[in-house]
C-alpha cells in the first residue's frame, strides 16, 4: 500500500487512542477484529492480553463480543493491520493520560473564565 494510505490510516488510527470493535476470528497468535473499516482490521496479539501470567487462546473473548483496545502499532504490508492493546496496563496509562488531559482543559477553561472576568473588571463591562 502506497505512503498517503499509510498516512491516512494512521492519522484515523492514531498511537495510544482507544478504539472499539468486534471481535472477528480466533487464531492461536491473537484475534482479529472488525472495527468498521474496510481498508484495515485490528490485531491483538496473544502477548496483548495480559500483563503478567500467560494467555492462552482458550481465554479469548467470545466472536462477536465488542472490545475496546489501543492502537500500539500497524502491519504496513498487504495485511493492512492495526494492532491493538487490551492489556489492563495499557488500557490503565490511557485513562491517567485522559483524566490527566481532562484536569488541563478543566484548568485552562477556568483560566480563561477568570482571564475574561479580569478583563471585563478593568474594562468596565461587566453587565
Amino acid at each position: 500500500m502506497s505512503d498517503q494510505f499509510w498516512n491516512q490510516v494512521k492519522s484515523k488510527y492514531q498511537l495510544g487512542k482507544l478504539i472499539h470493535g468486534k471481535v472477528e476470528y480466533h487464531a492461536p497468535f491473537g484475534i482479529f477484529v472488525d472495527i468498521g473499516d474496510d481498508t484495515v482490521r485490528g490485531i491483538v496479539q496473544i502477548t496483548d492480553f495480559v500483563d503478567s501470567g500467560i494467555m492462552t487462546p482458550d481465554m479469548y473473548p467470545d466472536i462477536g463480543s465488542p472490545i475496546g483496545a489501543v492502537v500500539v502499532g500497524y502491519t504496513e504490508d498487504d495485511r493492512n493491520q492495526v494492532w491493538l492493546s487490551v492489556k489492563p496496563s495499557v488500557l490503565q496509562k490511557l485513562w491517567c493520560i485522559s483524566k490527566f488531559q481532562q484536569r488541563l482543559n478543566d484548568r485552562d477553561q477556568h483560566h480563561d473564565r477568570l482571564l475574561c472576568l479580569r478583563v471585563q473588571l478593568q474594562t468596565g463591562s461587566i453587565l
